[in-house]
């Protein structure tokens, strides 16, 4: 099955949700968390 036809059997949109916890990290510090939401909304 080649890449196009597989994404022409897939629904157009999926919820994800990411909860990521930390003691250490604030917002602004965390690199990991950021990448994570930027990959979902691809």
């Amino acid at each position: 099955m080649s890449t196009l036809l597989h994404k022409q059997d897939t629904p157009g949109n999926i919820k994800v949700a990411v909860i990521s916890v930390s003691t250490t990290r604030k917002l602004s510090e965390d690199k990991s968390g950021a990448w994570i939401k930027k990959q979902t909304k691809r």
